[in-house]
């Protein structure tokens, strides 16, 4: 069974983590690796965990038309935040307890972006300015959440390894193809989880090759040090053979 170390979850068994504080330019370059990275031999099950295909409704607002009706960019956001929120209008005070005053539209009036068109905006000579006659809305992709490293946003890209590949080598793939891509300097990658703990030690390999062929150096030095006795010299007695009697009978002192 294999051991996953740290990292999120995700489909693959290795991870590789990229940051920015520009959320647009992550999702791109995300998008884009996760490509360039499907298309390697030394990797498989590549993907991200980019959920991108929320739907999202923007509202462009023609400014020189809305200046010419006497309508600030405030005045339609506290409109639009009326419309589609709540908002504190007052609050009622009593001997023990206060209680907030809460405004809010009727939620059958707000339920989708067809509500846009029933907005009105109240100018400051008292005038009701339809929303569509200085703004439309489109529709476009959003991400349904956005995951945080740090104090970066962070997109994360899973990747499993085919039969008879090394994960150093998938690692050098990938350093390999951020560089080749060309991502920009304001995103920067690392690996996560087992991957990331795999090229730890790998950096501390040599240091433990030379700590192991220097402990062996020098038991061989403390071996071949030891002096053997010399070919003429005193040989070492032998323990004088001592019999007892039977029965356990201490044995007679000499005479």
């Amino acid at each position: 069974m294999d051991v996953r170390a740290g990292g999120r979850q995700s489909s693959g068994s290795y991870q590789y983590t990229l940051r920015s504080d520009d959320i647009d330019l992550l999702r791109l370059w995300t998008q884009r690796l996760e490509n360039a990275l499907a298309t390697q031999p030394a990797l498989t099950d590549v993907d991200s965990d980019q959920e991108a295909k929320g739907l999202q409704v923007n509202v462009v607002i023609d400014r020189p038309t809305a200046s010419r009706l006497g309508i600030t960019p405030d005045l339609i956001d506290t409109t639009l935040g009326n419309a589609f929120s709540q908002s504190i209008v007052s609050t009622i005070f009593e001997s023990r307890n206060q209680y907030r005053v809460v405004m809010e539209v009727d939620p059958r009036y707000a339920e989708g972006p067809e509500s846009l068109r029933q907005v009105h905006v109240m100018t400051a000579a008292g005038e009701r300015v339809p929303l569509t006659a200085f703004a439309r809305y489109e529709y476009v992709n959003a991400p349904l959440s956005v995951s945080h490293q740090g104090q970066f946003a962070a997109s994360t890209i899973s990747f499993s390894l085919p039969e008879g590949k090394a994960l150093s080598e998938a690692t050098a793939v990938i350093n390999d193809t951020v560089a080749r891509i060309g991502m920009p300097a304001s995103i920067f990658g690392s690996f996560e989880g087992t991957a990331r703990n795999f090229q730890s030690s790998s950096s501390n390999q040599p240091l433990l090759i030379i700590a192991a062929a220097t402990l062996l150096r020098e038991r061989q030095e403390t071996v071949g040090g030891v002096a053997a006795p010399a070919g003429g010299g005193p040989e070492a007695s032998e323990p004088e053979e001592v019999s007892l009697p039977a029965g356990g009978a201490s044995p007679a002192s000499p005479g």
